[in-house]
């Protein structure tokens, strides 16, 4: 299982970094998976082609803002070469459930020690939404914490997942991201 687990890690963050490339995203409105807006208020490194969509400063592995949209019922968190393993997301699922699905996809990729707190009810634009702390390490051992916020929209799940080295990284960007997670405004949809 631990070798599993590593894979999907592996997967997951070289998919990341090796995306090919990255431009700037600058300190005005950036659309997010054509659903909603935010408001970046710093600039950052927006790796190109990702899969989901990542912000960084310093490098995905230190912190990061990954923007995973749009996720339809019978779906996993991520693709992944084994994307038949992870959890799938159900569109009746309490928030609760949600939180469980999503720590233990993170688990299957590699989150070891997954510690989650503090789930409750934000607004994620104009729609209800929720959000969650969680500590884990990483692969190569090193303490992290993240955040989740995210909603159900038109029966597809949107989640803003942040993620950082305890000791300098997660608390250096932590505004930041409230900023982004305050800023969300959802995009009129035409029809």
């Amino acid at each position: 299982m631990q070798v599993a687990g590593r894979l999907f890690a592996l997967v997951f963050l070289i998919g990341i970094a090796a995306c090919g490339g990255h431009n700037l995203v600058e300190d005005e409105r950036v659309d997010i998976g054509g659903i909603y807006s935010v408001d970046p208020q710093i600039t950052w490194n927006r790796l190109i082609r990702a899969d989901p969509e990542t912000w960084t400063i310093d490098g995905p592995s230190l912190q990061a803002v990954r923007f995973i949209n749009g996720i339809r019922s019978d779906k996993p968190l991520v693709r992944t070469v084994e994307e038949e393993r992870l959890p799938v997301f159900r569109v009746d699922m309490t928030e609760s459930a949600i939180m469980e699905f999503i720590l233990d996809s993170l688990f299957l990729l590699g989150f070891n020690n997954l510690e989650a707190h503090d789930l409750r009810p934000i607004e994620f634009g104009s729609h209800e939404g929720f959000r969650f702390e969680f500590r884990f390490l990483s692969r190569d051992g090193l303490e992290e914490e993240g955040l989740v916020a995210g909603a159900v929209i038109e029966q597809r799940l949107y989640l803003i997942l942040y993620t950082g080295v305890r000791q300098h990284y997660y608390p250096k960007y932590l505004n930041h991201v409230e900023h982004i997670i305050d800023s969300i405004e959802l995009i009129q949809q035409s029809g």
